[in-house]
């Protein structure tokens, strides 16, 4: 339900480690992670139940003798549920759906506050799959009054977050990168956006993309071919330009630049990997052709 994902990074166009200050960081998708507000509203209409309008095949709110409850019902096909703000029911399975109380879900924070206080020390940590900053601010040590926060809001549920010790330097911007959400696309191919949050630390710029790539592409070695015609890989690999023009727009004054989120892809199978980095085999020094990467139809 957890993914630990601490020190899966890129760091382009120079060390941190030659900023004045050692800086850590640390990364992680916390797997449809929600605040407590969010979460008791999402329990209680899980927990409604209902019935099957034969007419549309949409369920609603009913107390008939026939009904379902909420945990039981794919979320999509209950009548108004807005995916974009609250997770399917079923989002947490442990051989079956999981029926999600409030006090179990208050365990959980307090599971995850615990982890983050004795094991990861980061001075910045990325979040991925979060509603916002409130669900970060809730698990973070001493009530999260010893960092700030850049947030990725108003889109959908599966946010992202980054946190920073108040110590360690000055925001410069936060900025979420739409292009890495291709707009161009349709809503259903529309993968997550990037957030970019730029630091100045003794004086000195640093950069930090956190993203939460498209999933179901997973590595070469497992049949996600980024050339391949498959929905999911095409999508992804729609993703590699607005990537690549980021890192090289970030990294043109010199600023020190970190890209690291949740990739999903294998990265031991990437390092096996003895093809080109682009899947056109043109050099990563130069834009990337035009013809490379093929749409959706």
């Amino acid at each position: 339900m957890m993914r630990f994902l601490a020190a899966c990074l890129v760091v382009l166009s120079g060390s941190v480690g030659a900023l004045a200050s050692q800086v850590t960081v640390a990364s992680w998708n916390l797997g449809w992670h929600m605040d407590l507000q969010t979460v008791q509203h999402w329990i209680g209409e899980c927990s409604k139940n209902y019935v099957e309008d034969p007419a549309t095949g949409k369920f609603k709110p009913s107390q008939e003798a026939w009904f379902q409850s909420g945990w039981d019902i794919d979320a999509f096909k209950i009548e108004g549920w807005d995916v974009g703000q609250l997770p399917v029911c079923k989002v947490y399975t442990a051989g079956g759906t999981v029926r999600v109380n409030l006090e179990a879900y208050r365990k959980r924070q307090q599971q995850i506050a615990n982890f983050i206080a004795m094991f990861i020390p980061a001075d910045i940590i990325a979040f991925q799959e979060v509603s916002g900053e409130q669900s970060v601010r809730e698990v973070l040590p001493n009530g999260d009054s010893d960092y700030d926060f850049c947030p990725v809001t108003g889109y959908k549920v599966q946010r992202l977050v980054i946190a920073w010790k108040k110590t360690l330097g000055e925001k410069v911007s936060c900025a979420i990168e739409d292009t890495l959400s291709l707009p161009a696309n349709p809503d259903d191919k529309r993968p997550r956006p990037g957030l970019a949050l730029t630091l100045k630390i003794d004086g000195k710029l640093l950069r930090i993309m956190d993203v939460h790539l498209k999933s179901s592409c997973v590595s070469p070695f497992d049949g996600g071919n980024l050339e391949g015609t498959g929905k999911d890989c095409m999508i992804l690999q729609q993703q590699v330009d607005p990537l690549e023009n980021w890192i090289e727009s970030a990294a043109a004054d010199g600023a020190k630049i970190v890209l690291l989120g949740d990739f999903n892809r294998n990265f031991w199978h990437e390092l096996r990997d003895q093809r080109p980095a682009r899947t056109d085999a043109s050099g990563t020094s130069s834009p990337r052709p035009a013809a490379c990467c093929p749409g959706l139809s």
